[in-house]
Order: structure tokens, then C-alpha cells, then sequence
């Protein structure tokens, strides 16, 4: 009885655990790293503090667009190198995870067969 609703739990309910709490992980990765707001903006500035429209003569002009333009070059290169990190490491993480869900319907086995192994002598 009890090895039976072990087994009913490992393939029904904690397989389906297992493959939301993935889920979870994955989401809770990918807003980490903000993901779809590091997308949204892109070529935004990068912490500027006035980006509006500046008043002024030519030169004061000219200088608050090359404070934009360096700002957006800035704040590109942040993000697209944190864009970089947080998808390898979301891909990482997808890799680990899935393989960890392919192998859970093993881990039952697993002790059998290391014994088995012992026995004829695998590895040795």
C-alpha cells in the first residue's frame, strides 16, 4: 500500500509539481534580469536626468543632443549585454531544469540499478 501511493505520487502529483515549480524558476529568472523591459527600452537613455527638449542657442542645443545620443549609446550597450547574460542564463537554466524533469521518472530506479551495477562488477 505504501509503496503504491509512493509511486502514485512520483508520476502523478510530484511530477506535476516538479514541471510547475520549473516553471516558477524560469519566470522568476526571467524577471530577474527584467527581460521584457530591457527589450521595451533598448535605445532609451541610460539615466539621464533631463532628456526633454532644451531652449537655448545652438550650442546649448547641441550639447543636450550629444548628451541624449551618448546616453541612448550607453544605455543600449548596458542592456543588450544584460539581455546577453539573462538569456544564457535563462537557457542554462532551461537545459538544467528539463533534463532534471526527464530524469525524474528514473530516480526510483536508480537504486535498483546501482545495485545491479555493484553486483556484475560496472565500473570497476
Amino acid at each position: 500500500m505504501l509503496v503504491a501511493s509512493f509511486l502514485s505520487w512520483w508520476y502523478g502529483a510530484g511530477w506535476r509539481w516538479n514541471a510547475s515549480r520549473v516553471g516558477h524558476r524560469l519566470n522568476r529568472t526571467s524577471e530577474f534580469f527584467s527581460l521584457t523591459l530591457l527589450v521595451k527600452t533598448l535605445f532609451s537613455p541610460y539615466r539621464q536626468i533631463s532628456a526633454g527638449a532644451v531652449r537655448g542657442n545652438i550650442t546649448i542645443q547641441w550639447r543636450a543632443f550629444l548628451d541624449r545620443t551618448v546616453s541612448r549609446f550607453v544605455g543600449f550597450f548596458v542592456r543588450f549585454i544584460l539581455l546577453i547574460v539573462g538569456t544564457v542564463s535563462l537557457a542554462v537554466l532551461a537545459v538544467l531544469w528539463m533534463s532534471w524533469l526527464l530524469l525524474w521518472p528514473l530516480m526510483p530506479v536508480m537504486p535498483v540499478l546501482a545495485v545491479i551495477f555493484m553486483v556484475i562488477g560496472v565500473g570497476a
